[in-house]
């Protein structure tokens, strides 16, 4: 999902005018980071487009929000991949949902 390379390597240095992030943003271990590596390849002007899902019509309707605590400490820790808490609240949570019913 992110890798060990950051943006900018994967771009190979070059630069872009916007980004599209789609249903991504809930799945970044180290939210802090990425936003930064985002402003690394982003050309003055540039801009992000996120796409962010109803979170109440998703499988993981019934998981923990995200904490400020959980986005400063992951990004203390550099994580470049999921938590084991995350993992751990996404077995216990996971549902399934009828979109129709809902």
């Amino acid at each position: 999902m992110w890798g060990t390379n950051t943006l900018e390597q994967a771009l190979g240095g070059k630069r872009v005018d916007y980004v599209v992030a789609s249903h991504f943003i809930g799945h970044v271990p180290d939210l802090i980071a990425w936003l930064n590596e985002l402003r690394s390849v982003l050309n003055p002007g540039g801009e992000v487009r996120l796409i962010v899902p109803d979170k109440r019509f998703t499988f993981d309707c019934f998981g923990e929000e995200t904490r400020i605590a959980s986005v400063l400490y992951n990004n203390l820790i550099r994580a470049r991949i999921p938590q084991p808490q995350i993992l751990i609240d996404y077995c216990i949570n996971v549902a399934e949902v009828d979109c129709v019913s809902a």
